[in-house]
């Protein structure tokens, strides 16, 4: 899975990420190893990878696990800085979209947001992409998951619309697994086509 770096400010938000995703699932697997997975994807894609990004991408749920009585944007500022803050309450808003829009709109989205929104597809479609190919029956995966095939064309649509904004590796990165996701669910649900090729 990678390493994360060794700075007290990453330490820190591992720690608290931990605490906050404790008895919670994404991808069918702790959500910590996918808050872990999103931060790794970005320290191995930046050269080299903020500190306080890192910190964002481990803490890029709170908005759904940190207990209710906590003051998110409050905490986030006082303890890692009012850019982990912004980014992470950005990724909410992006998250939201991805819920209730076809397009997605990255104006007025930090850079650093649309780095861990894309770490973020990366990690989560290749935990789903590998699971697909290992489920013995690929086409009853993807029929399986209606709601996910209907986001796989807002996945590529992300991907075009970032790209200009992204480093080459992420860029890369995102460009194949939402190509990869949109040639899959296409193939099994026949609901897709394979995005054509972007230059």
């Amino acid at each position: 899975m990678g390493s994360l770096p060794r700075h007290p400010l990453v330490a820190d938000a591992l720690r608290l990420a931990r605490t906050w995703c404790d008895g919670h699932v994404i991808d069918q697997a702790p959500a910590i190893a996918h808050a872990v997975r999103v931060a790794t994807v970005l320290t191995r894609t930046l050269d080299p990878a903020p500190s306080q990004l890192v910190a964002a991408a481990l803490l890029h749920d709170a908005p759904y696990f940190a207990p209710t009585d906590t003051d998110l944007d409050e905490l986030l500022t006082n303890r890692f800085g009012p850019a982990v803050a912004q980014t992470v309450r950005g990724l909410e808003a992006e998250h939201v979209a991805l819920d209730h829009s076809t397009e997605p709109d990255l104006n007025g989205l930090s850079d650093w947001t649309v780095y861990a929104s894309a770490a973020d597809k990366v990690a989560s479609l290749t935990s789903i992409l590998r699971r697909a190919t290992h489920s013995g029956d690929t086409a009853a995966y993807f029929r399986d998951r209606p709601k996910f095939v209907a986001r796989v064309p807002y996945f590529n649509a992300f991907a075009a619309a970032a790209k200009p904004r992204l480093p080459h590796r992420l860029a890369e990165e995102l460009h194949h697994v939402t190509d990869w996701a949109a040639t899959e669910a296409g193939q099994h649900t026949n609901s897709l086509t394979a995005a054509p090729p972007r230059g």
